[in-house]
């Protein structure tokens, strides 16, 4: 059974590709001006390689190689289902293809199933497979998991083959700073920064954040961020020291906060009126601990979002509301997020707080929320801050405004950057170098052990022969037919198709001729050999 559960049938993306293929020139050319299901068209290389692929599957359904390349194009088309219905049948073609596993775990993390997606991912490099997709990828899936020194080891890799990634440089400085390393983060980040890429900026700010350095995370937000947004980025920089390793990255790498933490201010359906002037004053709401209920007609029972014909206060969040219309509501709420009442046009509603989802630690509901006094001191988790937008929100907004581009540009010597790519490839070369040479010595060193243990000696060749069974055999005989024999320790040689049979070694040739003297004399035909330094003999059984 595989760790994964996909559908097999071909994805309706795939099914437009396909029909568009086979139409004419013209009709594909007409096509491509419209969106084709959840893919718009777009005449990228992506795109171009899943028309590609798409042509020859509709030949060849179970083409493998066009199944890889069609889900690869996918994957950079931000498509993972798609993406996962191609691997998917690639997987059943070939289930043990790097490849393949590699894609199916890409797909699985855009499809934000971390644990499956790292898993197939790994399986994926135990088969022997490694590109650069899966490298970036899979160090984001174990920063998600909290192993910061697989994700950097992963990251390190990806850059050696494409060390100007930015993406890939942005995600490394976030694990050194989720590991506390804040100086390697900064100067992994330092070639963006100069470039005064917005992803870089945000970046910067929540890995100072994270590390508490909060004032100075904030300054950064307000100096690069619109000030409403500088605003409703404030409460999610303050506490991301209360995060965990693995929720550090969920909040920088995806805009996922953990509940509990930062409510979300969001005006109510008529908030979408125009902008308008000083509303007539109106009474004072009660005070934000105020327990008792009041006397609005407030019609629902529970919170729920509802039509109604007049003006209503809000929805109320338990039984006994307290309807402020600017203060974030206590955190022992419990009311959906986002559930906003509608009012009629004619009185348009002031804003209202939608709470976030609950903290995981909270007190079981009572009849009625007790609001007079503040949690415990003791209690560890700390007050929810409020915020007019989800962290996700924020993280799709963020842009560098012109006002700071011109003197961060302005400002910028290009020959730093230049000073700074010189001097990491001065770096790897002088690393290659260095491997280069240690690998000349150990090679050299290996040469001259080899040398030591085997110098060249003299021998006597008594026979030949492939069988080197044979020669122990013939070896024996001769032992017992001549004297001159029978002390000598006998030894094969590899001689061209065959081998030599040789005994040995002696110390000098002289020694060695007269063995050969008392071979001839005795009828046997027998030589003087000189081996060559290195060159190793094997010795025969039953010598």
């Amino acid at each position: 059974m595989r760790p994964y559960s996909i559908s097999r049938s071909m994805p309706a993306v795939a099914a437009g590709l396909l029909w568009a293929v086979a139409l004419p020139p013209l009709a594909q050319a007409q096509m491509m001006a419209t969106p084709s299901s959840q893919l718009q068209l777009k005449p990228t290389d992506a795109g171009t390689a899943l028309a590609t692929a798409m042509t020859r599957l509709a030949a060849s359904p179970r083409d493998l190689d066009a199944l890889i390349r069609a889900g690869e194009a996918s994957l950079e088309l931000e498509d993972p289902r798609s993406a996962l219905g191609f691997f998917g049948r690639a997987d059943d073609v070939a289930p043990d293809n790097g490849r393949v596993k590699a894609g199916l775990g890409r797909a699985m993390l855009q499809l934000d199933q971390v644990g499956d997606g790292l898993r197939l991912m790994e399986l994926a490099g135990n088969l022997g497979y490694s590109d650069f997709g899966l490298l970036a990828d899979r160090g984001l899936a174990r920063d998600l998991a909290a192993n910061q020194s697989g994700a950097q080891a992963d990251y390190a890799a990806a850059l050696r083959i494409n060390p100007d990634d930015a993406r890939v440089m942005r995600r490394q400085a976030v694990s050194y700073g989720i590991s506390g390393q804040v100086d390697l983060a900064d100067k992994a980040l330092q070639p963006l920064l100069y470039k005064s890429d917005r992803g870089a900026w945000r970046d910067k700010a929540f890995i100072l954040a994270m590390n508490g350095r909060t004032s100075e995370a904030i300054s950064i937000a307000n100096k690069v961020m619109p000030t409403q947004l500088a605003a409703a980025i404030r409460p999610y920089l303050e506490r991301m020291t209360a995060l965990s390793p693995a929720q550090r990255a969920a909040a920088v790498h995806m805009g996922r906060f953990p509940p509990g933490l930062v409510n979300v201010q969001v005006a109510s359906a008529a908030g979408s009126t125009p902008a308008r002037a000083a509303p007539t004053p109106t009474p004072a709401p009660a005070p934000r601990q105020q327990s008792q209920p009041q006397p609005a007609p407030v019609q629902a029972p529970v919170a729920r979002t509802q039509p109604v014909a007049k003006p209503v206060s809000p929805p109320p969040q338990r039984p006994a509301p307290t309807p402020t219309a600017t203060q974030p509501a206590p955190t022992q709420s419990r009311a959906p997020v986002a559930q906003v009442a509608a009012a009629t046009p004619a009185t348009p509603a002031a804003p209202r707080t939608v709470q976030g989802p609950p903290a995981p630690a909270a007190a079981a509901p009572a009849p009625a929320p007790v609001r007079a006094s503040p949690p415990p001191a003791a209690r560890p988790a700390p007050t929810p801050g409020t915020s007019t937008r989800t962290l996700a929100d924020i993280m799709a907004e963020v842009e560098i405004p012109q006002s700071e581009l011109a003197p961060r540009v302005a400002a910028v010597d290009l020959s730093d950057v230049a000073s700074m790519r010189a001097a990491r490839k001065k770096a790897q070369e002088a690393a290659a170098k260095k491997k280069a040479e240690a690998e000349a010595k150990a090679k050299a060193d290996a040469e001259k052990k080899r040398l030591a243990a085997n110098p060249a000696r003299y021998w006597v060749q008594i026979g030949t022969g492939r069988n080197k069974s044979a020669l122990a055999f013939t070896l024996k005989r001769m032992k017992k037919e001549h004297d001159a024999l029978a002390k000598q320790d006998g030894f094969s040689a590899a001689w061209g198709a065959t081998n030599r049979l040789v005994v040995g070694p002696f110390k000098n040739l002289d020694r060695a001729k007269a063995v050969e003297a008392d071979l001839k004399k005795g009828g046997s035909d027998a030589f003087v050999w000189r081996s060559d330094a290195g060159e190793e003999l094997e010795a025969l059984g039953g010598n």
